[in-house]
Parts: C-alpha cells; sequence; structure tokens
C-alpha cells in the first residue's frame, strides 16, 4: 500500500520559540523576510515533515501527537504550526513559519493539517472500539485516505469569471448594497463656496489647498 503523503511546496521562513517576546519576534520577521528558503511540507496522518524541493533532504520532521496548533494568515500569505521538540529535555514548542505563492495555498496548507488531525483522531478512536469489541461482528467502514481529500501534488485554481457556470450551476447569493447617505453631498470644488473674507492688507497671496479627492471616481 503506498503512503498516503500530501506534498506542498513552501519558503521556509525560520522557526521561533513560542515563548519569545514582541520585540524578539520583530527583530525575526526583519531577518526572515529576506532569506525565504524554497522547501517542501509532505503531510500526513502520521505527521509533518520539511524537505528540500527534490524530497531528497529532511530538514526536520514532527510526529503529529507534538504538534498543537496551525494557522494562517491569507492576507500576507503565511502559513504556521506550532510543535513541541522531541529531544529537548524541557517541553520547549516552536512556531514554524512558511510563506506561500497565494492566499489559496496557505488556506489550503491549513486545511490539509486539519484533515490530517481529524483522520488520526478518528483513526484511533476506530483502534480503541476493534480492542473493546474483539470478539463483535461490527466492523467499521475504512476511513478515507488524506488524498481523497486533497490532491497529492499542488493543483492551483484556474481563474475563471464568476458566472453561473463557475458556481456550479446555480446563482450566487445577492449583492446587498447600502441605501444611499441621507444628507447631500459637498458642492463641486470651487462652486457654491462662500469666499473667506479678506482682511485690510491681505492680497491673497497664499497658496490654495488642494482639495482634489484623489482616488475617488
Amino acid at each position: 500500500m503506498s503512503q498516503d503523503i500530501i506534498f506542498r511546496p513552501a519558503l521556509y521562513l525560520g522557526s521561533i520559540p513560542f515563548e519569545a517576546d514582541s520585540l524578539s519576534r520583530a527583530a525575526f520577521a526583519r531577518n526572515k523576510l529576506e532569506v525565504l528558503q524554497p522547501v517542501t511540507l509532505c503531510i500526513s496522518i502520521a505527521g509533518v515533515k520539511v524537505c528540500d524541493p527534490d524530497c531528497k533532504t529532511v530538514f526536520m520532521a514532527h510526529a503529529l501527537r507534538r504538534i498543537s496548533y496551525a494557522t494562517c494568515d491569507p492576507f500576507t500569505s503565511k502559513f504556521a504550526f506550532l510543535a513541541r521538540e522531541a529531544n529537548s529535555e524541557t517541553p520547549c514548542q516552536y512556531f514554524h513559519i512558511f510563506s506561500t505563492d497565494t492566499q489559496f495555498q496557505a488556506e489550503e496548507l491549513n486545511a490539509i493539517i486539519g484533515d490530517a488531525f481529524k483522520l488520526a483522531f478518528a483513526k484511533q478512536r476506530m483502534q480503541q472500539s476493534n480492542n473493546k469489541n474483539i470478539n463483535s461482528s461490527n466492523r467499521h467502514e475504512p476511513l478515507p485516505p488524506l488524498s481523497s481529500l486533497h490532491s497529492v501534488e499542488l493543483q492551483l485554481p484556474q481563474a475563471q469569471e464568476l458566472d453561473s457556470s463557475t458556481l456550479g450551476g446555480k446563482e450566487g447569493p445577492p449583492l446587498h448594497i447600502p441605501p444611499p447617505p441621507s444628507t447631500n453631498p459637498p458642492p463641486e470644488p470651487n462652486q457654491d463656496l462662500i469666499p473667506l473674507q479678506k482682511k485690510d492688507g491681505d492680497t491673497g497671496g497664499q497658496n490654495k489647498e488642494d482639495i482634489s479627492c484623489n482616488g475617488y471616481a
């Protein structure tokens, strides 16, 4: 039986202790954003391995039982997971941080980790149930592989127009457009403006303030 592993490319930013203060995290971000190392994340219900792009060298490996948290920031295309070091004398935990090309990839990595946790937990419960009912004829249905939920290799979604065919033949939800404001819009520049009264001796030589609204149509 072939191994059920999902492979995803990413850029490794680095690892930082969970107990680090905000200044240490800021310094880490400044130092690491300029040095990004291409890696491949190999994810299964057994754990997560961080390898080189060709999957010939394993940089780190974390069993799933040592991973306590995973998250992503789609707006910056970042993904991270929190894992306890296996060989550490103290229960030290590190955030391992990665960057992806798109927000879709960051969200997908987070979803893959979540599904791996669900399948691993279901497998453990199934084994415990089988041990208790070893003489029972009741048999559980086999769990779906992780590769049935996510493609083994990265498949980027193609850019498509948001029409009925893209939404599976169904019309999307209606857009809720807010009502217009109750007050009248401001007057156009240099129109219907009350001029300021000039004092004696004021020549009005000051430059006019630019009142054009850049970025608004």
